[in-house]
C-alpha cells in the first residue's frame, strides 16, 4: 500500500511504504470543518469533494513522466474527518472520527475515465464505506488478502 500522508493532494512525489504489497493505494482526504467553512455563491456550505484526475507519473530511474496520464493505484481510500464541532476541540488524531470509503481504481476508471473530482453524494453510492476499525478487513475484501 502507498500513502500519501493526511492531506488534500493527489500523489506525492515522495511517496512512502505503508505496508509492504503489490497493490497501490491512492488516499484522499479532507474535513467538514474545512469544506463547510467556504460557502458559495447562494449562501451554502461547499460540497466535500476529491480529486481522481488521471495523472502522469515521474519515473526515478529516466526522469521523466509517463506519456500517458493514469490514474496510478489500484484501490482509493477516500477519508472524511466527519466531527461537526469547532476547530479548537476537534482531535484529527483520532481515528474514530473518520469515516473512509473505498473504491477500485478499476470501477472508477470504468464509470468515469476522465472525471476530475468525486463529490461525496457520488462517493456513498459507488463505494465501500467502513470505519478505522473496519478498514484493514474491507481493504482485504475489495483487493484480496494476498495482495496486501
Amino acid at each position: 500500500m502507498r500513502s500519501c500522508g493526511w492531506g488534500r493532494g493527489r500523489f506525492n512525489h515522495k511517496e512512502q511504504p505503508f505496508f509492504t504489497t503489490r497493490t497501490q493505494v491512492a488516499q484522499e482526504t479532507t474535513k467538514i470543518l474545512e469544506n463547510h467553512a467556504t460557502t458559495n455563491r447562494q449562501g451554502k456550505l461547499s460540497d466535500i469533494s476529491f480529486g481522481i484526475a488521471p495523472a502522469k507519473i515521474w519515473d526515478e530511474n529516466t526522469h521523466q513522466y509517463s506519456e500517458k496520464a493514469n490514474r496510478n493505484s489500484d484501490l482509493y481510500v477516500f477519508c472524511v474527518y466527519k466531527e461537526r464541532i469547532s476547530k479548537e476541540i476537534s482531535n484529527l488524531l483520532d481515528m474514530n472520527n473518520w469515516q473512509f470509503w473505498l473504491l477500485k481504481t478499476q470501477k472508477l476508471d470504468e464509470k468515469m475515465p476522465e472525471q476530475k473530482k468525486i463529490s461525496l453524494n457520488v462517493l456513498e453510492k459507488m463505494a465501500t464505506k467502513c470505519g478505522i476499525l473496519d478498514l484493514k478487513e474491507k481493504i482485504e475484501q475489495i483487493i484480496g488478502k494476498n495482495n496486501i
